[in-house]
């Protein structure tokens, strides 16, 4: 049966409104939770009154008790902190403080330290400089102990069995063979000890300079497609025909002038190997780009810079 109105009071729409609820129980609701506002308004009013600012007229003779903010203080506190250059591609050489807590890097900051560098003249930058960092810097922390970063040295398989198999060349042209051991993008790389990577390392760099030194390391090169007159920017030195330039993350870590320090460093092999004398030894080949290399271009992103260096890193 229909509920029936109680006598006397008006008949109300009983019609169901959307999801279900009619409209009787959507005004008992609305009843509802008026009355639940009107008892709680003056509830929340009487506790606003508690609420008052703190006022402290001299903090050194009294002070609210705050030890709750020690939790976030010691989240930010290092132990010690190390001052280092960040150089990523960009460049911008930004110094930044490395924050230490129990020996880890726990976070990073500017350091505010450039107007304090001097010239050789004694002139100094502007503090408008500051602070110098960007975001990239800031997320480093993640880059150093990223789960894919680089835990040991890592070296191309196709390289390390060149070398386990005596540095082998065309003896026609001088060449390695490409398909066998230069993969690059193709091969994997293999893990190995730092006494391993400094082994072949320098098994590759004194072959290259053995093999295109004097007469018949020129002859190498002409026969391997190289203009002239980059063969003969070499001066017989197999030196010059190598490069060094990691890249930019490279150079970020290394810096710019450790390679050119390694690259002045292969004058000491060229004498050894072709006997000229500190006054006429040549080092090899460094710069930030083709036409910063002395001698001719030994790109390794190219076809002819890989064959020009005898083998790819």
């Amino acid at each position: 049966m229909p509920e029936q109105p109680h006598p006397g009071q008006p008949e109300m729409d009983a019609t169901p409104l959307k999801r279900g609820v009619t409209r009787r129980q959507f005004l008992f609701q609305m009843a509802a939770a008026g009355a639940a506002v009107s008892a709680i308004g003056p509830l929340a009013a009487s506790r606003a009154q508690m609420i008052r600012p703190v006022r402290i007229d001299n903090p050194m003779t009294e002070y609210p008790n705050r030890d709750w903010e020690k939790v976030y203080r010691d989240l930010i506190r290092s132990d010690d902190s190390s001052t280092f250059l960040c150089a990523p591609n960009d460049t911008h050489n930004c110094l930044l403080h490395a924050h230490i807590k129990h020996g880890l890097v726990t976070r990073i900051s500017p350091t505010f330290g450039y107007h304090k560098a001097t010239d050789l003249q004694g002139n100094q930058p502007t503090q408008r400089w500051e602070p110098r960092c960007c975001q990239k810097g800031l997320a480093l922390v993640r880059r150093f102990y990223g789960d894919r970063r680089c835990r040991k040295p890592m070296m191309r398989r196709g390289f390390k069995r060149w070398g386990d198999d005596g540095c082998p060349r065309d003896p026609e042209t001088g060449a390695v063979d490409a398909d066998k051991y230069l993969r690059r993008g193709q091969d994997p790389w293999l893990a190995v000890s730092w006494e391993q990577i400094f082994e072949y390392s320098a098994k590759a760099m004194v072959n290259i300079a053995e093999t295109y030194s004097g007469e018949q390391g020129q002859e190498y090169l002409r026969k391997q497609g190289y203009d002239p007159l980059m063969v003969d920017a070499t001066q017989g030195a197999g030196t010059q025909t190598l490069k060094f330039r990691g890249g930019m993350p490279a150079l970020g870590i290394t810096r710019i002038f450790d390679m050119y320090r390694a690259a002045n460093s292969m004058a000491l092999l060229d004498d050894t190997i072709r006997g000229t004398g500190p006054d006429n030894a040549l080092g090899g080949g460094a710069g930030r780009g083709c036409a910063a290399a002395p001698g001719p271009c030994r790109s390794d992103h190219c076809d002819q810079g890989a064959r020009w260096r005898g083998v790819v890193r």
